[in-house]
């Protein structure tokens, strides 16, 4: 099914230069020209992307607007400007979107810019799901310690929101090749593990798993067979100092012989059981 994106721009001739250019890559694409316009359109339609031109003339601006959208909606926002300045990069800031885009730009940076939008929208949402689960995993454990320690602990709330989906979130994120080596990892990664970041890529991520429970970690992966299928388990790590400890994870199959495996520490959990 192709994808349907909304373009929004007051300049008619961008506006339509645009719209050739991504029809020609196989979208479907609607044309408004204001906010209002755009906020009225979405009550009755469903799009997978919105191309905001940030500089709109009447109404509400860009931003703006992205901000009202943000608040209904879950859809990616790749922005559309005449330039780049310090000033409009800083008001972006506060605003969730996926690309930026300088009108004069080549087709073919577009093209890339608005891919690049839906391939890491879609990873976003994958990883949310899945820390989602992996914090519903988190308060189970919790209520069996509680039962066992046969006291009323009150389990910590969650945070509604992470202010980072990638670096700043409380658990691991790495992405492997076919063969099993570091491609990717966040910060909490590297730090569990107490290394630098750029000093796990290119190594094999089994290296970093506690030799008893290498089987384990090799039968999982040998099970993911095509894009999406993700498995849970639990295993233990083991650090540079060679201190180990346990990690419930999930393996995603993210296609192309990739894998993103995601886990969260349950040392403490393991140790008052």
């Amino acid at each position: 099914m192709n994808k349907r994106i909304l373009i929004v721009d007051d300049d008619i001739l961008i506006a339509q230069t645009f719209k050739i250019i991504l029809e020609s890559r196989g979208y479907k694409t609607m044309l408004v020209s204001s906010g209002r316009e755009v906020l009225n359109t979405l009550s009755e339609n469903k799009f997978d992307l919105i191309l905001m031109d940030i500089d709109l003339v009447t109404g509400m601006t860009g931003i703006d607007t992205a901000k009202m959208v943000e608040k209904q909606y879950n859809i990616p926002i790749v922005f559309l400007s005449n330039y780049i300045e310090k000033e409009i990069l800083e008001k972006l800031e506060g605003v969730n979107y996926h690309g930026y885009v300088v009108k004069n730009t080549g087709e073919f940076i577009l093209d890339a810019v608005v891919k690049m939008a839906f391939r890491f929208f879609d990873l976003s949402e994958k990883t949310k799901k899945a820390i989602e689960e992996l914090e519903v995993h988190r308060i189970q454990l919790e209520m069996q310690v509680d039962e066992q320690r046969k006291k009323n602990l009150i389990i910590e709330e969650l945070k509604d929101k992470y202010y980072s989906i990638y670096n700043l979130i409380p658990v691991g994120i790495v992405t492997i090749n076919s063969s099993g080596m570091i491609l990717e990892n966040n910060l909490y990664m590297s730090s569990s593990l107490s290394m630098l970041p750029s000093a796990l890529r290119g190594r094999p991520f089994s290296q970093f798993i506690f030799e008893e429970d290498k089987n384990k970690y090799y039968s999982i992966i040998n099970k993911i067979t095509k894009i999406d299928d993700k498995l849970q388990d639990e295993l233990r790590l083991v650090r540079k100092d060679g201190d180990v400890f346990w990690v419930n994870f999930s393996i995603i199959g993210n296609g192309e012989g990739m894998f993103q495996i995601i886990f969260c520490n349950i040392d403490k959990y393991k140790m008052e059981m």
